[in-house]
């Protein structure tokens, strides 16, 4: 190499090698859901709270994380410290209870940097009959069913029925108007009708114009005319 040759390093910034780091771990977020307290699965939360609730000590949920691929629950417990590594509280370090629903059983596991240190897992716990996924799957299924079988009884006591067309007592039903009339005596019939209503009309106002005449007036038109 010549003197004269000159190599070029770049040290990428530190807040664009953050955010590579985090579009990194954003990357498998479409794996996995978190929430705070409550999970999509209120039966194993109910478990979960059973075991961080003894001794006087109220435990909870502090923070959920699920794992599709693997169907794990991992819970952050907070309030309670037990650590069954070191048999006792931790005095500032929370811990995670971990349920693995694909094969049934809990663990706990730990915040503690030693027992992290340790890849501390306790050792599993079959879960209850009850908060297994088959448990729940079958639940679900005979609640729908039970559910249909509802519905299908009130449709049977209470059939829909069309309603009933009432007709005016005046009016006549659709065979007559097919069987005995014609639209040429139809329209006739109506203006008769619309004649005599007419006629009734104009002889009530002219009856009620004669009715507002003073009588002073009739009698002097009375002499005029004589």
């Amino acid at each position: 190499f010549s003197d004269t040759l000159r190599i070029l390093t770049c040290d990428i910034p530190q807040n664009k090698r953050k955010r590579a780091e985090y579009f990194n771990r954003t990357s498998t977020s479409v794996e996995t859901i978190e929430g705070f307290q409550c999970s999509p699965y209120p039966e194993v939360d109910q478990f979960v709270l059973s075991l961080v609730n003894r001794n006087d000590i109220k435990g909870g949920i502090r923070r959920w994380n699920y794992f599709f691929p693997e169907e794990l629950l991992v819970y952050d417990i907070c309030k309670y410290r037990w650590c069954d590594n070191i048999g006792r509280a931790h005095r500032s370090n929370n811990i995670m209870i971990v349920v693995d629903l694909k094969n049934e059983v809990w663990y706990q596991k730990c915040h503690d940097p030693v027992c992290k240190a340790e890849n501390f897992k306790s050792d599993c716990f079959p879960l209850p009959a009850e908060v297994t996924l088959l448990f729940l799957l079958k639940e679900e299924e005979e609640f729908t069913a039970d559910e249909a079988d509802e519905i299908s009884k009130i449709e049977t006591k209470n059939p829909h029925k069309p309603p009933t067309r009432k007709l005016l007592p005046c009016a006549s039903s659709d065979t007559d108007w097919d069987n005995g009339s014609d639209d040429a005596s139809f329209l006739e019939a109506t203006e008769d009708v619309e004649l005599a209503e007419a006629a009734e009309n104009s002889l009530l106002s002219y009856n009620s114009v004669v009715d507002e005449i003073p009588d002073e007036l009739i009698i002097e038109a009375t002499r005029e005319v004589n």
